[in-house]
């Protein structure tokens, strides 16, 4: 999870400190009932910009199956940026927090345009009816989320951006002619189509192309199926032309444009960049995008590379979109191994695998057998065989658990009792390898929490010797003795 997070991360934008000096830890992570909703705390010394925090999301549901939801719960200490970095960087965040009622004034904000002066952040937004109602509902908001999250106390006021508004209305003209020229190719081909094939007309848009909406079918969203090439998100450029490719969805959202038409603009990335995808659309269509493509969604795209000059970036204007099977990870090699070391759910602040997908997951990939190593409990081992029976699966689960191994030599006194609160514990892999094996197992962990519990369910040497038949000892992970002798 560290590992994703930190690959996604676009540090060049956050501030001008050194990579190394940003620093972030993972804290709880909790599972809904339902495992639909994943919440996970953050530590973090910075702010992370908010795109990076939705293809994170992304990424995250698009490799955890059933995963609807994900949620960071994020816990500012010692911040290294300057107020005026932070105040940048935390605005998306802050217009996330007050959606609701006003999503259709936050819209229009612009982020990356604030000036902080005189205690005083001016935030620019688009329109002066948007930044009326921004300065009478929203600016108290924003100053209360400062001063509660950084500790930061300034009047938030926000102000029309002319320039980009005057710019907007440009593209917005410039638009305009193109869908006339579109309109005219467009009743040239329909006047062709209608001479040879008779049907009844289309209502067409006013102001842009006449096109067929085809209510979604299939994997098929919008357009006709996909059957091109696939280009990578690197190699575009203004002049690719006609392009398809495929990427994860992290961000959809619509703009209404005239005759109630939307402007529907979809985030996507291959987990090296990301691309920005716009198509015109009836509300109708939006509505079903809308409903079928959620985060974290493998789609494909087709449609015309271009440089849009209002976003300042290079997009592809679609007409073509497929909604593509989530694929997770395969076992493609000929010789299997069988995992000896998993947590599940049950392992608490280690473990988010519900036993069910962790088994059927193992079974599709041909291995023979799968242990469940819980930390100090065994509450996953009832499940287990029932998962197996009901699935009908080929596969065959060795019980176990990961305990906390208390080295207890020179710490017993002469009544036999252990003094097991005098140091730490090294980490040990238990299995059962006989029916015997399980007894003891059972054993041990009863044990550990009733005679030796010390932050952790502790298992002292002596007490795991006296009931090794039946048992496999294994050297666990880094936390393990083998490793840390080695360290």
């Amino acid at each position: 999870m560290k590992t994703l997070i930190e690959s996604t991360i676009s540090w060049n934008k956050i501030g001008r400190h050194p990579k190394q000096e940003y620093s972030f830890t993972l804290g709880k992570a909790k599972m809904s009932k339902d495992g639909s909703v994943l919440t996970i705390e953050v530590e973090l010394n910075f702010v992370m910009p908010f795109e990076d925090v939705l293809r994170i999301k992304a990424l995250i549901i698009n490799q955890i199956p059933h995963l609807k939801k994900v949620e960071f719960e994020f816990h500012y200490q010692e911040i290294i940026l300057t107020e005026q970095e932070i105040i940048k960087l935390f605005i998306p965040h802050m217009t996330e927090m007050v959606q609701g009622e006003f999503a259709s004034i936050t819209k229009t904000i612009l982020p990356e345009d604030a000036l902080l002066k005189d205690k005083q952040v001016t935030i620019f937004a688009l329109g002066n009816v948007a930044v009326e109602h921004l300065n009478s509902k929203v600016s108290a908001k924003f100053e209360g989320l400062l001063l509660q999250t950084f500790g930061i106390e300034v009047q938030v006021v926000f102000d029309n951006h002319t320039d980009t508004y005057e710019k907007m209305s440009e593209t917005r003209q410039q638009f305009s002619l193109h869908e006339m020229k579109q309109v005219q190719q467009a009743q040239k081909t329909a006047a062709s189509i209608t001479k040879k094939n008779p049907a009844p007309a289309e209502k067409a848009w006013s102001g842009r192309k006449s096109i067929k909406e085809d209510a979604a079918a299939g994997n098929r969203i919008m357009g006709k199926p996909i059957q091109d090439n696939l280009s990578s998100l690197s190699s575009l450029t203004p002049d690719s032309g006609a392009a398809a490719i495929e990427g994860i969805l992290f961000r959809k959202e619509a703009r209404t444009i005239k005759n109630d038409k939307k402007l529907v603009t979809l985030l996507v990335t291959d987990k090296k960049t990301s691309l920005c995808l716009k198509a015109f659309t009836s509300l109708s269509k939006w509505e079903e995008i809308d409903e079928l493509l959620k985060p974290g969604d493998w789609i494909k795209a087709k449609g015309n590379v271009e440089w849009d000059t209002y976003e300042n970036q290079l997009v592809v204007m679609v007409k073509d979109i497929e909604k593509c099977e989530r694929v997770f990870k395969e076992d493609t090699s000929p010789n299997k191994r069988v995992e000896l070391h998993a947590h599940t759910k049950m392992s608490a602040m280690d473990g988010l695998n519900e036993i069910s997908e962790m088994i059927i997951t193992a079974a599709k990939w041909g291995h023979r057998a799968i242990a469940i190593t819980d930390h100090g409990v065994v509450q996953a081992f009832p499940e287990a065989p029932k998962v197996v029976k009901k699935n009908k699966l080929d596969i065959k689960i060795i019980y176990g658990l990961e305990g906390y191994l208390f080295d207890d030599k020179n710490h017993i006194s002469p009544e036999g009792e252990i003094d097991y609160k005098v140091k730490g514990t090294n980490h040990v892999i238990v299995l059962a390898k006989t029916q015997e094996g399980l007894k003891n197992l059972y054993k041990l962990v009863s044990t550990s929490h009733l005679d030796y519990f010390y932050k952790k369910p502790r298992i002292p040497k002596s007490v795991l010797t006296a009931h090794r038949e039946g048992l496999i000892i294994g050297s666990a992970c880094e936390a393990g003795e083998v490793y840390q002798s080695i360290l």
